[in-house]
């Protein structure tokens, strides 16, 4: 949450940590086949001798879709090589992406009710091709006994290629972006002995993001430019430092003070009128947060936590393009979370919170604009109760859920639209849920259910469009070991046929993408 002080830029109302396996001796294969003409195959291994470790992963994946016009095609590469030296490690990760794909378009109210499959024939040369590289450094060294530094360096590169044409009333867009964001993070933890303390942890750190960016846009028919929209080429650093204590006066107890600064800086340019324009003053950003968390007894952790983080503008939202002259500041968010968590052994986790988050200025992305600007919502508010169950009765069953119920409101609204009081943050469901079930009642037989679902949502910020978004989603899986080595198995997704979809306002009318109906995968997997 908001209380993290690792990261600044994005780190809006959190942050998620992704994990992948780094070392290992093992071949993990998998294929699946089904609806849709859909076939995904996926293969990873790692080797791992003395301190030198590799990983490697091939995944393909094609398939008609279930809308008309959507074909997909993508291949996705992946390595990574550590070094272990024992005190110190050094490694380096390379992830490529690439796919091609066609795009069905959106539906009207009517065809998305009676028509579902449809792609309109003003979308038939829509779509695209998407490349994206990852690539990084890392470096974790124990300097010394209390002493460990960890550094990491990065590039990310997207190339995206669209041709979209949204509805009828509008023309084909090609939409062309191309992006390199680089940079650093460094932390240094210090574990001094203190001795009227039970546990001492220092860390200070710091990091910095840079991004190449340029935008351009065309108009087109079938693919042919008419005219130029868009030619925009910007650079964004953001850069900052923090420093945070984990605290513990006794074992039951551990408190975790914390501040970050960030700055931002940057350039713009926009090439098709030959001007220029500064990055906003957004001066220093200063985001102070707290952490305590309380352990009365074996298994049963209070906590509660409190943290601003910030958000600035997106695209050329970030800088004084004229019709501005002033300065914008950046949306500070303020975040404050009280809650329990509980844990038996290895049967029983689960977790209770409360929370809330605020926003001086929420940003919000321009649909379609021209010029990539953002509207301000204003002051907003976010209100919930988050429940987080996992539970392991006996050996052969796993239960898993949560649950997420918040408030999402305009406070303060931007001045032109006043009438926006009070009124719900768009594309927010109320609630969000999730859950699953895992049975084994033969050693060479699993049978898992799972879903989830959400409730309905506003269109727009004005609250005057209609509600859309609900749904439910169950899924089945059986799966059956033909060896210890492999293992096949069926599942049915959208168990119930539920029909759902994703709606947007456009300004004009509602649009509509249908999800996919029930349907049927089969798959085969290997391990060794």
């Amino acid at each position: 949450g908001t209380s993290d002080p690792r990261w600044g830029l994005n780190n809006i109302a959190g942050n998620a940590n992704i994990l992948t396996r780094i070392g290992g001796n093992y071949l993990d294969a998998r294929l699946i086949g089904g609806a849709f003409g859909t076939v995904d195959a996926q293969a990873s291994a790692g080797l791992e001798r003395g301190g030198f470790s590799q990983n490697y992963l091939i995944g393909y994946r094609r398939t008609d879709a279930y809308r008309d016009h959507a074909d997909l095609d993508r291949l996705n590469l992946a390595g990574k090589w550590f070094y272990d030296f024992g005190s110190t490690r050094i490694g380096a990760i390379v992830r490529h992406s690439v796919a091609h794909a066609q795009e069905p378009g959106y539906l009207t109210d009517a065809d998305a009710d009676t028509d579902r499959t449809r792609s309109y024939a003003v979308s038939a040369t829509d779509g695209g091709t998407r490349r994206i590289g990852q690539y990084s450094l890392h470096l974790d060294a124990d300097l010394a006994d209390p002493l460990a530094l960890s550094v990491k360096g990065y590039a990310n590169s997207l190339h995206d290629d669209r041709y979209v044409r949204y509805s009828a009333g509008v023309p084909q867009q090609r939409r062309l972006t191309e992006e390199w964001q680089y940079g650093a993070t460094a932390a240094l933890h210090y574990h001094p002995r203190v001795e009227f303390l039970h546990a001492l942890m220092i860390e200070a750190g710091g990091d910095v993001q840079v991004q190449d960016n340029k935008s351009l846009r065309w108009l087109t028919d079938r693919r042919t430019p008419t005219s130029q929209t868009r030619d925009q080429d910007f650079g964004l650093t953001v850069y900052g430092g923090y420093l945070q204590a984990m605290i513990e006066p006794t074992d039951w107890l551990k408190i975790t003070p914390a501040w970050r600064i960030d700055r931002v800086d940057g350039h713009f340019a926009n090439r098709l009128a030959g001007t220029t324009a500064p990055i906003n003053d957004y001066g220093t950003i200063s985001q102070p947060k707290l952490s305590v968390a309380v352990t009365p007894l074996t298994g049963v952790t209070a906590y509660a936590n409190y943290g601003r983080t910030f958000q600035i503008g997106a695209g050329s939202a970030s800088y004084l393009v004229p019709p501005r002259t002033t300065d914008v500041a950046p949306s500070i968010n303020e975040g404050y979370e009280a809650g329990v968590k509980l844990t038996r052994g290895r049967w029983l986790e689960a977790r209770v919170a409360l929370w809330q988050q605020t926003a001086s200025g929420e940003l919000k992305r321009r649909l379609n604009d021209p010029s990539g600007d953002v509207d301000n919502l204003g002051r907003t508010r976010r209100r919930g109760i988050d429940l987080q169950l996992d539970l392991k009765p006996v050996r052969t069953v796993a239960l898993w859920g949560s649950y997420s119920h918040q408030t999402a409101r305009i406070i303060t609204p931007d001045p032109a639209t006043p009438s926006q009081a009070g009124n719900a943050i768009d594309h927010v469901p109320q609630n969000v849920f999730s859950g699953g079930l895992d049975v084994t009642p033969a050693p060479k037989v699993r049978l898992s259910l799972w879903g989830n679902g959400q409730s309905y949502y506003e269109l727009d910020p004005a609250n005057t469009q209609g509600r859309y978004g609900e749904y439910v989603v169950l899924n089945a899986e059986v799966a059956y070991k033909l060896t210890p080595r492999i293992e096949i198995s069926a599942q049915l997704k959208n168990l119930a046929n539920e029909r759902y979809e994703y709606v947007w306002y456009d300004g004009t009318q509602r649009l509509h993408a249908p999800a996919d109906p029930r349907s049927l995968f089969g798959a085969v997997r290997l391990t060794l």
